[in-house]
């Protein structure tokens, strides 16, 4: 197992993602995170072609990744 970062969450469940992570992953406050749930660990990838023009349009790429993923985020 390789070592990074050690963090822990804070009181609402949150987790601060490192300054040097970040800049070298390129993520800054405009960046979308997809986080994906696989093997008991969390991956966390920037995405950088998410293109929002008018959120009531269902033609954009991010609201129908949100489409197609609605739902599995429980086990449900």
């Amino acid at each position: 197992m390789k070592i990074g970062i050690i963090t822990k969450p804070n009181e609402k469940g949150q987790i601060v993602i490192p300054k040097k992570i970040r800049d070298a992953l390129g993520i800054d406050k405009d960046t979308y995170l997809n986080l994906v749930v696989k093997d008991n660990s969390v991956y966390l990838y920037p995405i950088s072609d998410v293109l929002i023009r008018d959120k009531n349009k269902k033609e954009d790429s991010y609201y129908k990744t949100l489409e197609k993923t609605k739902g599995k985020w429980t086990k449900r």
